[in-house]
């Protein structure tokens, strides 16, 4: 497997722009998910620990990517326009073992046991090693690790039948 980390910044536009990468010309971000994945998985941490874990739908996306919690609709603490919203870590495998889970019940269980396992391994290690800068007064800034971070999580599946 594969990846690379992609930064989202800025406003609702930042936001919209991502999407608009994300979405097929013919169809929204919430069809592309329905017809290419299993949906959306959220899962939040707190202190390193996970304390919620669950699905969630395009608006519950939306909702975090515009800094409110996607469970209660408030407001995230501390968030403030133009910060660093989300990060976007697509992980690959290769093609042909896609295909060949297609073609074979038992090469797609365990492609999705990988995938899971390594999905897992990313945010636990990312989660446990992320670094925020935030002012301490007097314009000075300090590195902390964040008491909460919040993932949402989607498995592509091929459209090659």
């Amino acid at each position: 497997m594969r990846g690379h980390i992609n930064k989202g910044t800025g406003g609702g536009k930042g936001y919209a722009a991502y999407l608009e990468k994300c979405a097929k010309a013919d169809m929204g971000f919430g069809r592309y998910l329905e017809s290419h994945s299993g949906g959306l998985d959220f899962t939040r941490y707190v202190d390193g620990a996970v304390t919620e874990h669950r699905g969630i739908d395009t608006a519950g996306l939306e909702m975090a990517l515009a800094g409110r919690d996607p469970s209660s609709g408030e407001m995230l603490k501390g968030f403030r326009e133009g910060q660093v919203r989300f990060y976007e870590l697509p992980i690959n495998d290769s093609k042909n073992l896609d295909v060949a889970g297609v073609l074979f019940k038992d090469v797609r269980e365990a492609r999705e046991a990988a995938q899971a396992r390594g999905e897992q391994a990313v945010k636990d290690y990312v989660t446990g090693r992320l670094q925020v800068r935030i002012r301490v007064g007097d314009g000075k800034r300090e590195w902390v690790t964040p008491d909460e971070v919040m993932w949402a999580s989607a498995t592509h599946q091929t459209s090659r039948e």
